[in-house]
């Protein structure tokens, strides 16, 4: 029998692998694909800057799946029958990928800011001329509503789940197991609210009440959890202080004595694991600039804060996300939202709980359908 190729092209965020792993791991199983990872190019800027983290990630892969670098592919040769592509991905063009048998199903979980974020890149695998070499978006309720209204092409949205959901659920079900214990105790009886980190902006820490990181947020949160120890705080970093806040901005010195402010606090936990699932099942309530966190929080109904998100590229962007958050501009906003949840006039998203396809089964589904496609495709 001959085993259909299936290849995965692994964006150069290291994290972005927990997107597909459920996935991968479905075709994995089933001994009539071949499977393999491809990994991106050494010489891209956000490898460079996340090399250990992917090696490590590269290790896990490997085993139970091979791994192969970009720089080594060949598509020609390898003549795959069907391709995976990130969001987002780190590819110019689709178009090399396209012959007249082999699907290629991207994997869309948030918005994408066509506006500002590499433009002519993002059209021309989004947009209506480039999307002819994308057979099928696999996505969850929101993006196919942001994709359609953009686009029109609803015959290519495969909207029947998406592989880290499936990751999330089984996190949620084993919560008991994941969560460390020292966060148990420091949580004990309070509102918890995680922080996503994005962005640092700033260069130095203050001696005065605890630091100034320049950053447009993250010293009102800190200050206001100091001050009421009945609330906790979980900062998310991405990946670890180092990779978050590099030498350029913050010293060794500096990091440390973040560290030591978070760990000293009754009431804030400085998250730098490599995953965010325990995070996440403890915490009441989200608050996050843009990012993909806040489509994998909506799975599980909880409310979400989205900063800056009256800002003109956002409304545009993402106003199928502000069906589901709150949204803050400011301190006052922020102090609003944080009393609502603790007081419980906020419990759970703006609008229905967006829990579509949350139940571990997506990514069987996925591969059904595919397989299906792939049937019609080879008539």
């Amino acid at each position: 029998m001959n085993m259909i190729k299936v290849r995965f092209f692994m964006r150069a965020i290291v994290n972005a692998y927990a997107s597909i792993d459920m996935l991968v791991k479905e075709y994995v199983s089933d001994e009539k694909y071949d499977v393999k990872v491809i990994f991106p190019s050494k010489n891209e800027f956000f490898y460079k800057n996340y090399c250990e983290s992917l090696r490590q990630t590269r290790r896990d892969i490997e085993n139970f799946v091979s791994c192969l670098d970009f720089d080594d592919y060949d598509l020609q040769e390898d003549d795959p029958e069907l391709c995976f592509f990130l969001s987002e991905t780190n590819l110019d063009s689709l178009e090399p990928y396209r012959n007249g048998k082999r699907l290629l199903v991207m994997l869309q979980h948030r918005p994408i800011l066509i506006h500002s974020s590499l433009p002519a890149r993002n059209e021309a695998i989004y947009g209506n001329s480039g999307s002819k070499f994308v057979d099928y978006f696999v996505c969850n309720d929101f993006m196919t509503n942001w994709l359609n209204e953009r686009y029109s092409y609803p015959e290519k949205i495969l909207n029947v789940g998406y592989p880290k959901m499936d990751s999330m659920y089984y996190a949620v079900k084993d919560s008991e197991k994941i969560v460390p214990d020292l966060w148990r105790e420091k949580l004990k009886g309070k509102k918890v609210f995680l922080y996503n980190w994005m962005t640092i902006l700033g260069k130095r820490l203050e001696e005065e009440l605890c630091f100034n990181t320049y950053e447009k947020y993250l010293n009102d949160l800190m200050n206001h959890f100091i001050e009421n120890d009945k609330e906790a705080l979980i900062i998310r970093t991405r990946e670890n202080l180092e990779i978050q806040v590099p030498d350029y901005i913050w010293d060794s010195d500096i990091r440390e004595k973040f560290r030591k402010i978070c760990n000293d606090s009754s009431s804030i936990i400085l998250d730098e694991s490599d995953t965010y699932y325990p995070a996440f099942c403890v915490s009441d309530a989200l608050i996050s600039s843009y990012s993909s966190l806040i489509t994998y929080f909506f799975s599980m109904g909880k409310p979400v804060l989205f900063l800056n998100g009256n800002q003109e590229e956002y409304k545009c962007e993402c106003k199928e996300w502000m069906k589901y958050c709150w949204v803050a501009d400011c301190k006052e906003d922020i102090s609003t939202y944080l009393n609502d949840v603790t007081v419980g006039r906020i419990k759970e998203l703006k609008t229905e709980s967006f829990t579509k396809g949350f139940d571990g089964q997506g990514c069987k589904r996925i591969k059904k359908t595919l397989e299906e496609k792939l049937g019609e495709r080879g008539k």
